[in-house]
C-alpha cells in the first residue's frame, strides 16, 4: 500500500521500455557501394531506452531536444555509405549521449536509470530519378 492507502502497481516481470520519437531528421548520403549519386531524405528516428529501476528516460522538452540535436551530429555532413551506415552511427551518437548526458539531465541525476537498447530510423523515400520507392523503409537496430 502507498502513504495514501492505495494499492501500489505489481512491478512489472518483463523489460520495461521507453521510446522516445519519433523525431525527425533530414540527412545526405552518397551510396557508392549500390552505384547512387549524392541524394537526400528526411526521416524519423525513435530511440528506445530500457528503464532501469522505477524511473526511466525523462521525457521533457529540453531532454528530448537535447537527445535530438546529439542525433544530428553525425549527419551534419553528408555520409558516404548506406541508409544502414546512417542507421549505425545514428545508434552510435544515441549510446554515447547517454554516456555523457548534458546538464538539463542534472536534475534527474540518482532517480532516473535507462540504457539505450534500440533505434529505428523510418527513412522516407520519394518518387526520384534514383528509383527509390515511395514510403517508408524502416532500419532498426537492437542493441545486444
Amino acid at each position: 500500500m502507498s502513504e495514501t492507502g492505495e494499492a501500489e502497481p505489481t512491478r512489472s516481470l518483463g523489460t520495461e521500455t521507453i521510446t522516445v520519437g519519433p523525431l525527425w531528421l533530414f540527412f545526405s548520403n552518397k551510396n557508392a557501394d549500390m552505384g547512387l549519386r549524392g541524394h537526400s531524405h528526411s526521416a524519423r528516428c525513435s530511440v528506445t531506452f530500457r528503464t532501469i529501476g522505477d524511473i526511466g528516460f525523462p521525457a521533457f522538452e529540453d531532454t528530448v531536444r537535447a537527445l535530438q540535436d546529439a542525433l544530428r551530429v553525425p549527419i551534419e555532413q553528408p555520409v558516404a555509405g548506406t541508409n544502414e551506415k546512417v542507421a549505425r552511427l545514428l545508434m552510435d551518437a544515441a549510446i554515447r549521449f547517454s554516456y555523457d548526458l548534458p546538464p538539463c539531465f542534472d536534475r534527474f541525476i540518482g532517480t532516473a536509470h535507462f540504457r539505450v537498447v534500440a533505434l529505428q530510423l523510418d527513412v522516407l523515400g520519394v518518387h526520384d530519378a534514383i528509383g527509390h520507392a515511395e514510403g517508408f523503409t524502416t532500419y532498426r537496430i537492437d542493441r545486444r
